[in-house]
């Protein structure tokens, strides 16, 4: 029965793996959480993400979702797949969405990279970094 749904493919966040979704998997036997690859030094998002789409297409109508920043992920990888329907769990469509307290830090973003790693913890930095135009 499985193999006649479409498939579910759920991107966990950074940081995180398959275990995110365990609860889910007992609920959609449909479902794929594929493994993040490694990125390319000049990636984009979107080249990030058209080349993870590439690796796991179904070759079929799917579902695509994320948490956080494979939130972010499953947006650039839907325009790849013959997506049916994008899930966003605890992430934004886009820049645009970013509360208002994170669009003033952009004027001095730059400064921010140069706080130690250790002070904001890594999660931090990412976020610096994935919060740019």
């Amino acid at each position: 029965m499985a193999e006649l749904q479409p498939p579910l493919i759920l991107v966990p966040g950074m940081g995180a793996d398959e275990r995110l979704f365990t609860p889910q998997r007992n609920v959609f036997p449909n479902l794929v959480v594929p493994k993040w690859i490694t990125p390319a030094p000049n990636d984009s998002i979107q080249s990030y993400a058209k080349r993870w789409a590439l690796q796991i297409d179904p070759k079929r109508p799917c579902f695509v979702g994320g948490a956080s920043f494979g939130g972010f992920v499953a947006m650039e990888m839907a325009k790849q797949l013959q997506t049916l329907g994008v899930f966003l769990i605890g992430s934004l469509r886009g820049a645009a969405e970013l509360p208002p307290k994170f669009k003033m830090l952009k004027p001095i973003r730059q400064f921010l990279s140069a706080i130690p790693i250790a002070m904001l913890g890594k999660s931090a930095a990412i976020s610096i970094s994935m919060t740019g135009d």
